[in-house]
C-alpha cells in the first residue's frame, strides 16, 4: 500500500466513525422517563420485613479493680441482638465478634449461640480481661470497637435464615469517656 492508500483509508475510516458517533448521539424509540415519588410503605432505610438482624447493641463491662499505678482492670463482652423480625439461624462458626482496641485486635471469638430469636441476646463466647486501661489516656486515646464478622460464603450456603439483613448495626463503639463511665470513675 502507498500513502495515498492508507491517507484515503484513515479518512474513510475517521467519518466512519464520525457518523456513527452522531448516530449514538440519536437514539430512535427511546422513551424519556420521568421520575416517580417512591411510596411510603417502600422506603429504602428500612430493612425488609421478614429479615434476621444481628446487631452490637452494647458492652458488659465489669470492673476489676485498680493498679498502683492509676489504671484499672476490667472484663468486657460486646452483646449482640437480633433486631431483625424473624430468627437469625445459623451454624457456631459461621459469625464472629471482634473486639479492638483502637486498630489492635484484642479478641475474635464466636457466639454463645448461633441461633438468635428476635429480640434475643448473645455475647461472645469468651470475655476479654483487660489489665491497665488508662483512664487519662491524653492524646494517645484508643476507642474500643466490636464487630460482627461472617464466613465469606454465608449468603452462598442456601440459608436465608443467616443472611442479615442489614450490615450498618454490626459495629458499635465505646469511646474512652464511655468506657469510663461505665467503669463508675469519678469525673466521667
Amino acid at each position: 500500500m502507498n500513502h495515498k492508500t492508507i491517507a484515503s483509508l484513515a479518512i474513510l475510516f475517521s467519518v466512519s466513525v464520525f457518523n456513527l458517533a452522531q448516530a449514538a448521539d440519536k437514539p430512535t424509540g427511546i422513551q424519556t422517563l420521568t421520575p416517580q415519588k417512591i411510596p411510603p410503605k417502600y422506603t429504602l432505610n428500612k430493612p425488609a420485613t421478614q429479615c434476621p438482624d444481628p446487631a452490637v447493641v452494647d458492652f458488659i463491662i465489669r470492673p476489676n479493680g485498680r493498679n498502683a499505678n492509676g489504671t484499672y482492670n476490667m472484663h468486657i463482652s460486646p452483646v449482640i441482638k437480633n433486631v431483625g423480625r424473624v430468627a437469625y439461624v445459623a451454624g457456631i462458626t459461621q459469625q464472629n465478634i471482634v473486639l479492638k482496641h483502637g486498630s489492635r485486635v484484642l479478641q475474635a471469638d464466636k457466639w454463645r449461640t448461633a441461633n438468635l430469636a428476635p429480640g434475643a441476646t448473645t455475647s461472645a463466647s469468651g470475655v476479654y480481661y483487660m489489665t491497665t486501661w488508662n483512664p487519662n489516656p491524653g492524646e494517645f486515646a484508643a476507642n474500643i470497637t466490636a464487630t460482627i464478622t461472617y464466613d465469606p460464603d454465608i449468603r452462598l450456603d442456601g440459608n436465608t435464615s443467616n443472611d442479615d439483613c442489614r450490615s450498618t448495626n454490626n459495629s458499635k463503639t465505646l469511646t474512652v469517656r464511655q468506657i469510663n463511665r461505665k467503669l463508675h470513675i469519678r469525673g466521667f
